[in-house]
C-alpha cells in the first residue's frame, strides 16, 4: 500500500510547495495551505528516506438571517512516513497519520491517529468528543539480529569477544485540540534514526575490561504544530478564519559515544568520547 497517494486533501504542508488562500465565495470565507517534504540519505545499498506532509483548511459561512451565526469548518492533517534502503532494497519502516476536523452540524468533532511500523498496526485511536486528546505514544528499537552476532579473536595472547549489533528506531507522539466547533489543532513529536553498537570484552562481566561503542545515525525528528480556525468571531473566533502555527525538521547526522570498563566483582565504567555533530534544520516554517 502507497500510503502518500492517499493524502488527497491531506497532500502535505512542509517545504517544498506551498499554496496559501483566503478567499470569498459566496459569503463563505476559507483560508487553505498544504505541502510536503521529502528527503533522501545515502544511496540503495545503505540509507533511507523521509516523507512529510499537511494540510489545513478553515472555512465560515455566515448565516444570511442571523449575523452572529454561522456553519463553521476546521480540517487540519499530517502525514510522515519512513523507509530503509538496503542492499538495493527499500523495506518500509513507519507511516503515520494525524487528522482532527470540527465543524457545525451533526457529529462534529473527528479525530484519528494510525500508526504502522514495518506493516504492523501499532495505533489506530478515533476521537469523536470536544476537547484536548492525547493519543498513546510510541517508542520502539529494532535490531537487524535478533541475537547480537559475535566472534572471539587474539589480542596480544589474550582472548578477546567481539559482538554489535545495527538497527533502527521510532518515536511518535500525537496530540489534537478541537476546543470548539470550527476549531481543529493537531500537534506532536516523529522521530527516526539508525544506530549501531559495538563491544570488546576481555575476560568476564564480573572480571574483566571492555569497551563499548554506540553510534546513532540521521537522527530526524518532525515537530508539528498547527491549527485552523473557523469559529464565529461572536463564539471566540478571528475576524476572518485562519490557520496558525508551526512545523519543522531537524536531523543530527551523527553521534558517538565510547566506554572503557574494568570489573573485578565491582565494575567501574569511564566515558572516553560524547561527541554528537550539530543538529541541522532542515525547515522551521511558522505561519
Amino acid at each position: 500500500m502507497n500510503f502518500r497517494k492517499n493524502l488527497v486533501l491531506a497532500s502535505t504542508l512542509l517545504a517544498a510547495a506551498f499554496a496559501t488562500q483566503a478567499s470569498t465565495n459566496a459569503q463563505t470565507l476559507t483560508a487553505q495551505r498544504s505541502g510536503y517534504y521529502s528527503l533522501n540519505l545515502g544511496n540503495s545499498w545503505m540509507g533511507g528516506s523521509v516523507f512529510a506532509g499537511a494540510a489545513l483548511q478553515a472555512r465560515r459561512t455566515p448565516d444570511p438571517l442571523i449575523y452572529t451565526r454561522s456553519t463553521n469548518y476546521a480540517y487540519a492533517a499530517l502525514t510522515a512516513d519512513a523507509s530503509v534502503k538496503f542492499l538495493n532494497r527499500t523495506i518500509p519502516l513507519a507511516y503515520s497519520g494525524l487528522t482532527a476536523q470540527a465543524r457545525t452540524g451533526t457529529s462534529p468533532y473527528d479525530a484519528s491517529f494510525s500508526l504502522y511500523v514495518r506493516g504492523v498496526t501499532e495505533r489506530n485511536q478515533r476521537f469523536t468528543t470536544a476537547g484536548v486528546h492525547n493519543f498513546l505514544s510510541f517508542y520502539r528499537t529494532f535490531d537487524l539480529f535478533p541475537v547480537d552476532p559475535s566472534a572471539s579473536v587474539s589480542v596480544a595472547g589474550v582472548p578477546v569477544t567481539v559482538r554489535g549489533n545495527v538497527g533502527v528506531g521510532v518515536e511518535a507522539t500525537a496530540v489534537v485540540n478541537m476546543v470548539g466547533n470550527g476549531y481543529a489543532g493537531i500537534g506532536g513529536v516523529g522521530r527516526v534514526w539508525g544506530y549501531g553498537r559495538v563491544s570488546a570484552q576481555a575476560g568476564w562481566s564480573w572480571a574483566g575490561a571492555g569497551v563499548d561503542l554506540r553510534a546513532t545515525f540521521a537522527n530526524t525528528r518532525l515537530s508539528p504544530s498547527i491549527h485552523a480556525d473557523a469559529r464565529n468571531p461572536f463564539n471566540g473566533g478571528p475576524s476572518l478564519p485562519r490557520i496558525v502555527g508551526q512545523i519543522s525538521m531537524t536531523i543530527q547526522p551523527i553521534a558517538l559515544k565510547l566506554d572503557v570498563w574494568v570489573a573485578l566483582v565491582l565494575r567501574y565504567t569511564h566515558n572516553l568520547v560524547n561527541w554528537a555533530a550539530p543538529t541541522i534544520s532542515l525547515f522551521n516554517i511558522l505561519f
